[in-house]
């Protein structure tokens, strides 16, 4: 969907921001990514209730706490 809008938000765990950074310009998906890192509060409750997919990438949860 051109219309879909990706957004990667959290702190950058050995900074691996600038590699997602680096993967967007690389393939120009800039108009179609936002990298907010960490976002907490009124603005995170607010970029959850307008997603219609959330996806929690985790190495270290076998269930995550955000399910709850």
């Amino acid at each position: 969907d051109r219309d879909a809008l990706l957004v990667v938000a959290g702190p950058s765990y050995r900074g691996y921001h600038k590699t997602v950074e680096a993967m967007v310009h690389k393939h120009d998906l800039q108009s179609h990514v936002r990298l907010p890192g960490m976002v907490q509060g009124a603005r995170k409750r607010a970029l959850l209730s307008r997603a219609d997919v959330f996806v929690l990438p985790s190495y270290s949860e076998n269930f995550g706490i955000v399910v709850l």
